[in-house]
């Protein structure tokens, strides 16, 4: 009898989907979960050139896109991967580089009555993907061990 790794999407799909889950997660739950399933839990973080710990990065990521949003849509612009693994190997690993934009429809509740806005997120991530060690290779347990993240936010229009 003969058994068959699952198959494993490239770095580049990988990446797109474990960050859209996360921009997208409706709830602080999905978010958490969405977050433990992209982020390793002794990855190396740096923001905007400041090294942070993971919990300050998800604690950011949450309060940047998620705090009073109303919709969020997500959009990527570019992604390249580096492979690492062996060509052909089951478990593609290595470095990706991903620049998305994220709109985030936002109610703004700093003035009275609350207004919408618009508010627009762009990120470029350089990012290590890697399979952790002793990890059974029945299921994606890829993980970014290293993560440096360049960001601004604006205010792209209030709506009354």
């Amino acid at each position: 009898m003969s058994s068959t790794l699952p198959f494993f999407i490239p770095l580049s799909s990988w990446t797109e989907g474990r960050l859209r889950a996360l921009l997208s997660a409706k709830t602080k739950a999905d978010f958490d979960t969405a977050f433990d399933d992209f982020l390793a839990p002794h990855a190396h973080v740096t923001l905007n050139g400041e090294t942070v710990s993971r919990a300050h990065y998800a604690a950011q990521l949450w309060n940047d896109v998620h705090t009073n949003a109303r919709s969020v849509s997500v959009s990527f612009n570019g992604v390249v991967e580096v492979p690492k693994s062996a060509a052909g190997a089951a478990i593609p690993t290595g470095d990706v580089g991903v620049f998305y934009a994220a709109t985030i429809q936002r109610e703004n509740t700093h003035v009275r009555p609350p207004i919408l806005a618009t508010d627009l997120l762009r990120a470029s991530l350089q990012l290590v993907v890697d399979f952790p060690a002793g990890q059974p290779k029945d299921h994606d347990n890829r993980r970014v061990i290293s993560l440096a993240q360049l960001s601004a936010e604006q205010v792209v229009r209030p709506r009354d």
